[in-house]
């Protein structure tokens, strides 16, 4: 069964103002929550610990398949990033 993750700000937020659905073949939520708990208490860092690369380790924990922001340096750009993801744009 596949089910799809949303992709962007949080809602009440006016930070971005679109959001992707992605379709996850193999969802694996244990894999992204243990992601997520190793991303607390990281420092902040402008390349290679920032909230884009965040999402990405946990999404890609999750089981989405996104374009590595680190490794693609045209994807620095968080919404050149969000762009490069294949998925379905929801409405603001």
């Amino acid at each position: 069964m596949c089910n799809p993750v949303m992709i962007g700000a949080p809602q009440g937020t006016a930070a971005y103002s679109a959001a992707k659905a992605l379709v996850v073949a193999e969802p694996r939520p244990d894999v992204a929550h243990a992601m997520l708990l190793e991303w607390q208490g990281r420092d902040y860092s402008l390349v290679g610990s920032n909230c884009m690369n965040c999402a990405y380790d946990v999404l890609t924990a999750y089981g989405a398949v996104l374009p590595n922001p680190t490794t693609n340096p045209t994807d620095w750009v968080p919404n050149v990033w969000f762009n490069a993801i294949q998925g379905t744009v929801m409405p603001a």
